[in-house]
């Protein structure tokens, strides 16, 4: 099959030269650089590009397979106003979500852009253990007793294990995109960092989401099928409702999550595969939650934005909101003052 073949050079104006090429599938690569945003797309012959009246003159509607690269505060601002239109417009159908778009984009930092969009709970070494998940509950109900019967849900138990680092199958996001630009800076100093985005659409249901707490917290079976579906019929509801992935608009009820401004993306129990339903453990790359565009930040680049962001009153401290991240985040300042100083002293 014939693949239209673009490559756009954005300059003053947009430019399209169009080739053909036979092409085992489409797909988009590509780089966005500051001033001179530049990529080469793939596309099918039906799907058009049209260009958008916004920074740089980009063609905003291949956003959906692009990489920006993001080297200050300025470019992360000018891909943020890009992303939201781009999420929002995409989901121009659902109107009640289009009407209320400008409070529906979320964001996610990785410091490494080899991460996959995995809750931790599938990530190794629990990922091929199904009865992982059970046992660190049950742990952590034994050794954390006190602080989980301050929640009357289990729900709640499991964003505050999740908060504070229990691997769970809870997705952190963040409403704040300079929340997840300090997580895509924080760490892994060598490794390039990412942020991605996505359109909260309607997929919240909060009953199913405690009745999967529940389960969890609960229940130790290897047959997930008929485990599952014996729950289903005590709680009155259907298996198929176990198959869906949950956005999750928690309370603030602890210091992190209010000051991270957090949201949660809840991974399905079971999936489909074949028709036989089985365990679910697949990574959520390829959801609906989230697009395929990212900002990726260069690793030597990394510094520069954590020390914009301080700016902007986003650190460890803020954060995290404990005694050993705020006396982090004054040394770290005081480093960065002595480094300024030196350069100035031999330039």
């Amino acid at each position: 099959m014939l693949y239209q073949t673009f490559y756009i050079q954005a300059w003053a104006s947009a430019l399209l030269v169009l080739t053909s090429r036979a092409m085992p599938e489409p797909r988009c690569v590509g780089r966005v650089t500051g001033r001179l945003p530049r990529f080469f797309c793939i596309c099918k012959p039906n799907d058009f590009i049209y260009p958008d009246s916004g920074v740089y003159g980009n063609l905003y509607y291949v956003m959906h397979n692009r990489n920006t690269y993001i080297t200050s505060m300025k470019e992360y601002i000018d891909w943020i106003i890009q992303s939201r239109k781009t999420e929002i417009d995409r989901n121009k159908e659902d109107k009640l979500s289009y009407a209320d778009g400008l409070y529906n984009v979320y964001y996610r930092g990785h410091a490494s852009i080899s991460w996959e969009l995995n809750a931790s709970i599938f990530r190794e070494p629990y990922k091929d253990d199904i009865l992982s998940e059970y046992k660190l509950l049950k742990e952590a109900r034994a050794r954390l007793w006190n602080e989980l019967n301050n929640f009357s849900t289990h729900l709640e138990k499991l964003i505050y294990l999740q908060h504070y680092g229990m691997a769970t199958r809870l997705l952190d996001v963040t409403y704040n995109p300079l929340i997840a630009l300090y997580f895509a800076c924080c760490s892994d100093e060598k490794d390039d960092g990412a942020v991605y985005s996505g359109f909260k659409y309607e997929k919240e249901n909060p009953m199913i989401a405690e009745l999967t707490a529940e389960y969890i917290f609960t229940y130790a079976c290897t047959d997930i099928e008929e485990g599952l579906k014996q729950y289903a019929i005590k709680k009155g509801v259907q298996l198929n409702d176990f198959l869906e992935t949950l956005f999750i608009c928690p309370p603030f009820n602890n210091p992190r999550l209010k000051s991270q401004n957090g949201a949660f993306i809840m991974c399905p129990l079971i999936r489909n595969n074949g028709g036989k339903i089985i365990h679910n453990n697949e990574s959520l790359n390829d959801s609906p939650f989230f697009s395929c565009n990212k900002a990726v930040v260069p690793h030597d680049k990394k510094e520069r934005l954590l020390q914009e962001l301080h700016i902007f009153g986003i650190d460890e401290g803020s954060v995290f909101h404990d005694i050993i991240s705020r006396i982090n985040t004054i040394m770290k300042v005081e480093k960065w003052k002595i480094n300024k100083i030196n350069n100035l002293i031999f330039e």
